[in-house]
């Protein structure tokens, strides 16, 4: 009843303020007093049923760590709930039931996957943004062709250095 009581609770945390850590710590413990019970008692359903829940909490808990990344975006979401099969609005109000409600234990490997590629995004948003920023503020000089006075493009080195380096990020 202890450990259904603790997890009942946890399950109304906003997932933002979901402390992995502190609830990883007691779900060890209890899968260790659940453990440490009489053999006899491990057959039954409920030593089971219970075995079970703290195992796939556990598992999910791993995958929440994972979508707490700032790297996740409703996109990333989305590709989620296509791989789970559940629609969930993600909001600061979305607790960890609504997470559970994904089985999260189940797609772990997914969730790992869209977290990873999300984060290699976030580094590729990242430097377009810098290339974007380094171009808006380029100054470009001119110089006339002295037959046709044609304004031509003032070579500079700065210009030719700062065009391949960007050439090579994207």
């Amino acid at each position: 009843i202890c450990v259904t009581s603790n997890i009942d609770d946890w399950t109304k945390t906003q997932w933002r303020q979901i402390n992995v850590e502190q609830m990883d710590a007691e779900l060890r413990r209890f899968a260790k007093e659940v453990w440490s019970l009489d053999k006899e008692v491990r057959s039954w359903d409920v030593y089971i049923g219970l075995e079970l829940t703290v195992k796939n909490l556990m598992t999910s808990l791993r995958a929440v760590t994972e979508l707490q990344n700032p790297a996740i975006r409703e996109r990333h979401w989305h590709q989620l709930m296509n791989a789970t099969g559940v629609r969930l609005s993600i909001t600061e109000g979305t607790t960890l039931a609504d997470l559970l409600g994904l089985q999260l234990h189940k797609v772990e490997d997914e969730v790992r996957s869209i977290v990873d590629k999300a984060v290699k995004e976030l580094s590729t948003e990242k430097i377009l943004t810098e290339i974007s920023q380094t171009w808006a503020t380029m100054e470009f000089f001119y110089e006339e062709h002295h037959r046709t006075r044609t304004p031509l493009l003032k070579s500079d080195e700065q210009l030719f250095e700062t065009l391949e380096s960007n050439q090579v990020q994207l």
